[in-house]
C-alpha cells in the first residue's frame, strides 16, 4: 500500500495510522483515527464533506449538546438533592417538632388542671363567667 500525506496537518495515513499510531503512543492534538476523513477505510462522519465553517458549527452544536445534557445532570442532581430534604424534613424535623409542640401543650393543660380543676372553668377559661347559669 502507498502512503499518503496529507495536506492539512503533514500526517501520513497508512495502515498502521488508521489502527490509531502503530506501535507508539497517539501524538497530542491528533485526532482519532475514526475522525479521519480519507478515503480508504473508515466511513464517513458528519464533518467529512464539510469545510471549516460547517466544522466550527459542528463543534458549537456538539458543545451545545454537552451544555445540555450537563444541564440535564445539574437538574437531576438538584432533584435528589431535593427528594432527600424532604425526606430529612418528613422523618426528622416534623416529628420532633410536633413531639416538642405536643408535650409542651401537654405541660400547659396538666399545669392548668393542677391551678384550676377539672370543672367548667378549665374548659372555657375566661369565658366561663359568661357561661348560662345551667353550666355553672
Amino acid at each position: 500500500m502507498a502512503t499518503a500525506t496529507r495536506a492539512s496537518d503533514g500526517r501520513r495515513d497508512g495502515p498502521a495510522s488508521a489502527r490509531g499510531g502503530g506501535g507508539g503512543a497517539p501524538r497530542a492534538g491528533a485526532a482519532p483515527a475514526y475522525l479521519d476523513d480519507d478515503e480508504g477505510g473508515s466511513a464517513p462522519g458528519p464533518e467529512a464533506d464539510s469545510d471549516s465553517d460547517d466544522a466550527s458549527s459542528t463543534t458549537s452544536s456538539s458543545s451545545s449538546w454537552d451544555f445540555e445534557r450537563e444541564a440535564h445532570e445539574a437538574q437531576l442532581q438538584w432533584d435528589e438533592s431535593v427528594r432527600q430534604l424532604q425526606a430529612l424534613v418528613n422523618l426528622v424535623a416534623v416529628p420532633w417538632v410536633s413531639r416538642y409542640f405536643g408535650r409542651k401543650w401537654a405541660y400547659s393543660l396538666f399545669e392548668r388542671y393542677l391551678d384550676i380543676g377539672l370543672g367548667k372553668r378549665f374548659w372555657l377559661g375566661p369565658l366561663a363567667q359568661y357561661a348560662p347559669v345551667a353550666w355553672r
